[in-house]
């Protein structure tokens, strides 16, 4: 006898390419490019529909660089005048 299909792990939720952008991953046309080119996360073709495994896209967020500094643009005195102004 088979089983019922147990509840899935969240990280194994199934996204759409709007719900990774919506999310702030990148544009949607962004991401359908990556899809195009073979980049950017897995993604699972299901007839027509698209759709990409959450622990994909944690993944690929994880293999990008990250941790840089923003240094904030020096203040001239000029403009400085002007704010106090």
């Amino acid at each position: 006898m088979g089983s019922l299909p147990m509840e899935q792990p969240a990280s194994d939720r199934l996204l759409t390419e709007r719900e990774l952008a919506q999310m702030g991953l990148a544009k949607l046309r962004t991401i359908q490019d990556w899809r195009r080119k073979a980049r950017g996360p897995h993604f699972i073709k299901i007839e027509r529909a698209v759709r990409y495994r959450l622990s994909d896209v944690l993944a690929y967020l994880d293999s990008r660089p990250g941790g840089g500094r923003v240094i904030a643009k020096p203040v001239r005195q000029a403009d400085r005048a002007e704010q106090n102004g």
